[in-house]
Parts: C-alpha cells; structure tokens; sequence
C-alpha cells in the first residue's frame, strides 16, 4: 500500500511506494530505502494501510487512495490530529459495514525548524 507526501497546499508531491512486507508482521524484517526525500516545512507524510483504502460501501465502491488523498487535500490546513481522526470517515463511507481489516491513520506534518 503505497503512502503519499503532500505539500503544504494538499498536492501529492511523492509516492512513496512499499517496498517491504507489513510493519510488523514478521520478526527483524529489513526495509531498505529507496530514495530519500528532505522534508519541507509544511508538507504532510501519510502511510496508508489497506484496511482503510479498502472500505467498501454498501453498494461495492471503494474508499480507496484517492478517497483518502481528496479528505487529506481538503483539510490539510488541520491539525494531523484531526487529520488522522478524519481518514477513520472511511467507516462512515462504508456505512459502519463489519469491518474486515484494521483501519489504521498515521499523519506527520512537518513544522518549521527549530
């Protein structure tokens, strides 16, 4: 599951594509970077997990990355906090349906330096 870099405006600057099993799931699994990326006042990092982009509504249409991006786009002015918070919509999307997987939200917004 891939996860995104956004700049300070909401716009998909990188994908950042997985390249390892899950985290966590197996013992001393080894990650290897595939390119580096300098973080920049104002840009937001999100993993996605695929619990959350697979949501499905009643009627089969997915949440997916892309519902995803356009939540974080339009609120990217928020607090990660609430930005976190608000991806867990993809709950309200699938009309609280049993949930077959973990939904899981990590947002990081890069502040001024220091």
């Amino acid at each position: 599951m891939p996860g995104f870099v956004l700049n300070s405006s909401g716009v998909v600057e990188h994908v950042l594509e997985s390249n390892g099993p899950p985290l966590g799931l197996i013992v001393d699994s080894r990650f290897s970077c595939q390119k580096e990326i300098l973080l920049e006042p104002g840009q937001i990092v999100v993993p996605l997990t695929d619990g959350l982009t697979e949501s499905v509504a009643h009627g089969g249409d997915g949440f997916g990355a892309q519902g995803a991006l356009e939540y974080i786009a339009a609120h990217h002015n928020e607090p990660a906090r609430q930005i976190a918070d608000g991806l867990h919509l993809a709950r309200r999307f699938a009309a609280y349906e049993p949930q077959n997987d973990d939904i899981t939200s990590v947002v990081l917004k890069v502040g001024p330096p220091p």
